[in-house]
């Protein structure tokens, strides 16, 4: 990867966002690797946070997988932003390459079915993205729910 990323600092990420952010749970830290679970405020979405890191501590590869619930209430990947190169095999390869976007499965149909990511390729964009989901699900979608159903017209 050309862009050099540094890793993410999670106190400083949850001091940033603490009107999203929840609370993060460090589930691995070590020199090389990261993991993490981000919950946030009024929402059932959990961000699960796994970097890998080079020897200069900047991102080498990393998976941000947002997590909503499906209709059941079971755990499903809604988003999923990676970066994570692909030269071996073309067909799974992005104009964006490394950095590409998994869409739910509810609505992928393979998984070469990927979309670029040319802009939100650091934690924080994908942080303000989640927030403006969550203010959709809380304010817009909430609203649709409780409106009165229109009648049909008999014609």
């Amino acid at each position: 990867m050309d862009k050099k990323i540094p890793a993410t600092d999670f106190n400083k990420l949850q001091k940033d966002f603490h009107k999203i952010i929840l609370s993060i749970d460090n589930t691995v830290s070590s020199r090389y690797k990261r993991e993490a679970k981000i919950k946030f405020h009024d929402s059932d979405f959990i961000l699960t946070v796994d970097e890998v890191l080079d020897t200069d501590l900047k991102i080498k590869l990393y998976h941000y997988d947002l997590i909503g619930k499906d209709h059941n209430r079971n755990d499903q990947i809604v988003f999923g932003f990676h970066c994570q190169s692909h030269k071996r095999d073309e067909r799974y390869k992005t104009d964006s390459d490394p950095f590409h976007i998994h869409l739910s499965k509810l609505i992928e149909f393979t998984t070469m079915d990927r979309l670029d990511n040319f802009q939100l390729q650091e934690l924080p964009r994908v942080i303000e993205l989640i927030g403006i989901l969550i203010h959709f699900e809380k304010h817009i979608l909430k609203r649709e729910e409780t409106r009165p159903k229109k009648k049909k017209s008999k014609r």
